[in-house]
């Protein structure tokens, strides 16, 4: 389902609206105003107002003025009531000129002939304000207008068939209160086109809504679904990473608990406890891994940053996987491209994790014979980059992205001497994410795998190297294809 977001436009073209109305009313009635004041400069000329009637008339028409300025520079609130207080302004401007002109000046001729006005400043309540308050405003402009000739007719004892008057005043009253009528209808309709749009634009969001509750549930089933397969990858995972050097554990305990191996000698005893303890070791490096990935998930990783010798913490990771590299007969060489110490923003723990984490990855899918190269140097955007590099089976392009997630394994499992958790990248990717850094892998099919840490550099520390120069040894001529060197680019 499309989602189709028509609330701000409907909202900008009401208020578009709005605005237009407004400033039409304004117009309107600056218009009257001018009208009137043009009458009023007639009357003057023609000495038929008084000094004080002036005076009134004009000062009405300043306060007008005033407000209708006021209003369209937005300095009033442009709402309903606004409309209408002007509307209210100008019909009791209009109705003190009518009296003024047929009671004081007795001149009638100028209301008949500025009567037409009433038909403008009719519509505009209809067009702006709500229907009830329309007529009413309406209804009092036309009544009170209505009420000045009534009395005028009376007083100077004129019927409704006077010549003048009947052919003009009567037939001008008739046509304004079949234009009220029409007007009302009016008025209705648009009344009931803005309750149509209203329900338009509330089936529109509702839709809106029920599509973005679809999506949001399409996403959660998703979440759910991976969270599920996650589980049960998890589950069988552990069962059997747990389940083998727990029945060696086992199997070797009472072995040598019902003696069997008395007769064997001491030596025997000395293999089997090996063993127990090296299955022991394997337990605990998996509840390790598990309870690290476990506190980078929950955020409960508390990263202390500094500026940490990335040398300092590359040799700390050599030695402590170098047993591992020794007893899987693979070589780990150091690669320093650089010429001093390269000074790195991050926390030294998560570092030595992270550098162990792909060293020992490195290790376990190497063969036999081969090389890990650990590899330092300086990439181009004042970062540092931290390469591990094997000649392992390499890592298949579809699983590149999959293997940074949690129990999956890198490359082809089968081929790996040891067995793992498939968290070893994980947690790399976790913790790199966390430090502001970034994590890049890059793999040809049974060429290898370079696994890249771009770190940012502190540019006020830089100090001697921190080991010497590496040797040629170090160094080899068949150095492993740099497959990350772009990542510093």
């Amino acid at each position: 389902m499309t989602m189709v977001d028509t609330s701000v436009t409907s909202d900008d073209e009401r208020k578009r609206g709005t605005r237009e109305i407004a400033r039409s009313v304004y117009l309107v009635a600056l218009l009257a105003m001018s009208a009137g004041l043009f009458e009023v400069a007639t009357l003057i000329h023609t000495d038929k107002f008084t000094l004080s009637q002036i005076f009134t008339t004009l000062a009405l028409v300043s306060v007008l003025c005033a407000y209708v300025f006021a209003s369209w520079k937005g300095w009033i609130a442009k709402s309903a009531s606004t409309v209408a207080s002007v509307f209210f302004c100008v019909n009791i401007c209009l109705n003190l000129y009518f009296f003024n002109a047929l009671f004081l000046s007795d001149w009638p001729q100028v209301v008949i002939a500025n009567m037409n006005w009433m038909t403008a400043l009719m519509i505009v309540p209809f067009l702006t304000i709500n229907r009830p308050q329309a007529r009413f405003l309406a209804a009092v402009l036309c009544l009170s207008t209505l009420a000045q000739f009534a009395a005028y007719f009376i007083i100077h004892d004129i019927g409704p068939f006077d010549p003048f008057f009947g052919s003009e005043v009567i037939p001008f009253f008739i046509s304004l209160g079949a234009a009220y009528v029409l007007l009302d209808g009016f008025a209705m309709f648009r009344e009931a086109a803005i309750k149509f749009h209203a329900r338009s634009d509330a089936l529109q969001e509702t839709a809106n809504l029920m599509a973005k509750a679809a999506a949001d549930a399409e996403r959660a089933k998703t979440e759910a679904e991976k969270s599920i397969a996650l589980r049960e990858t998890f589950l069988a995972t552990m069962s059997h990473e747990l389940r083998t050097p727990l029945n060696a554990i086992i199997g070797f305990s009472d072995a040598m608990k019902s003696g069997v191996l008395e007769k064997r000698g001491v030596d025997h005893y000395r293999v089997y406890a090996e063993d127990i303890h090296q299955s022991g070791e394997h337990v605990l490096s998996l509840i390790n891994q598990l309870l690290e990935y476990s506190r980078v998930r929950s955020g409960t990783y508390d990263l202390t940053t500094s500026t940490v010798s990335l040398q300092d913490v590359t040799e700390q990771v050599i030695r402590m996987s170098g047993h591992a590299a020794d007893k899987r007969g693979v070589r780990l060489l150091r690669d320093w491209q650089v010429q001093q110490a390269t000074m790195v923003v991050g926390d030294r723990h998560a570092l030595v994790q992270i550098g162990l984490n792909l060293v020992m990855n490195a290790i376990k899918f190497s063969p036999a014979g081969e090389a890990v190269t650990v590899r330092i140097q300086e990439g181009r955007n004042g970062e540092a980059v931290l390469s591990v590099i094997d000649k392992g089976p390499g890592i298949p392009p579809d699983r590149m992205d999959d293997v940074k997630q949690p129990f999956v394994r890198a490359g082809d499992a089968s081929l790996a001497s040891e067995t793992g958790t498939g968290l070893g990248l994980a947690i790399v990717s976790n913790l790199t994410e966390k430090m502001g850094a970034r994590f890049d892998l890059a793999s040809t099919r049974g060429e290898g795998t370079c696994a890249a840490i771009i770190l940012p550099l502190d540019a006020t520390r830089r100090g001697d190297a921190g080991t010497e120069d590496s040797t040629p040894e170090d160094r080899p001529e068949d150095r492993p294809k740099d497959s990350c060197r772009s990542a510093a680019s």
